[in-house]
């Protein structure tokens, strides 16, 4: 995670910014000298019920999920790795909301830690807490709410009181490793679709002039057209998209300079206008439509 990846994030959704500024102790500060990037994640359900959580051996109140990324670790391993400690939960349909700045004062030290607020879905049950912690869906916020979680609640409310679609659960689920799909699609229908795919993907870069800024690939699934596109172009902007949070996971691996998004097509939230946007493609690689 990079200050370049969160200005992606903030000029393509243009997210607002959120800055607290508080003292801490010396030796607090030593541990933020330490790290630098984080990630808060407000955890919903499909009744639009946000996750919150306490731990009463803490003064600081109840808090949204969220935790520091660690060296060398995508922001995609992060929010994974956060959300299954913290909350045993997997996810869907992660969306960020909001850039945020926190501002840590020691004496004349003065330390700036940069992170994204994201919303995501989960359909299952929160795990089990020890006695001290609390955790449970709501529709309503907590009296006391820890540092800018309030001002992510709310927008999170907003978006969701917004949000009209509901997600194709049946194809997000089909990219389910060693689902009866998954497997279909992995070991038969892909290696069909693969021969049209590369008719396709050939037709598309004989169709582009120039060399594009930015590019989205709107569906981008498994397919590899995504990272062909940004080796050839090395756009400033190079987004794959996909209803699929599981298939973004695997597909990151393969080019960790593309910025990958996890949204249905039905509600692109986007604020940027891109200089290309490749045809959707089904699961067979035939065209389905093009914007």
């Amino acid at each position: 995670m990079s200050e370049d990846e969160l200005a992606t994030y903030k000029k393509i959704y243009a997210l607002p910014e959120f800055e607290h500024e508080e003292s801490v102790s010396s030796k607090f500060m030593e541990l933020c000298k330490r790290t630098h990037y984080f990630v808060v994640i407000a955890i919903y359900n499909p009744k639009k019920e946000i996750l919150l959580i306490r731990d009463f051996n803490k003064a600081i109140g109840w808090e949204l999920p969220g935790g520091y990324v660690n060296d060398r670790e995508s922001i995609e391993e992060a929010i994974n790795r956060i959300a299954l400690n913290e909350t045993g939960l997997s996810l869907d349909e992660v969306a960020p909301v909001a850039i945020l700045k926190n501002i840590f004062k020691c004496g004349y030290d003065k330390v700036s830690h940069f992170g994204i607020a994201l919303m995501a879905l989960s359909r299952e049950d929160v795990k089990a807490y020890p006695k001290n912690i609390q955790a449970y869906f709501t529709c309503s916020s907590s009296e006391k709410i820890a540092y800018q979680n309030d001002k992510i609640l709310s927008l999170v409310h907003k978006h969701l009181s917004d949000k009209a679609c509901q997600p194709p659960f049946e194809e997000i689920d089909s990219a389910k490793k060693y689902s009866l799909p998954y497997v279909l699609h992995r070991h038969v229908i892909k290696r069909i679709g693969n021969i049209s795919s590369r008719k396709i993907e050939s037709a598309i870069f004989d169709l582009i002039e120039g060399a594009p800024k930015s590019i989205l690939d709107a569906s981008c699934g498994e397919n590899t057209i995504i990272n062909e596109l940004y080796n050839k172009y090395r756009p400033d902007i190079c987004i794959g998209n996909d209803i699929s949070w599981k298939s973004i996971m695997l597909i990151k691996k393969r080019n960790s300079a593309v910025l990958f998004t996890n949204h249905n097509v039905l509600e692109l939230p986007y604020r940027y206008k891109f200089d290309l946007v490749p045809p959707f493609r089904s699961q067979l690689g035939h065209l389905v439509i093009e914007l």
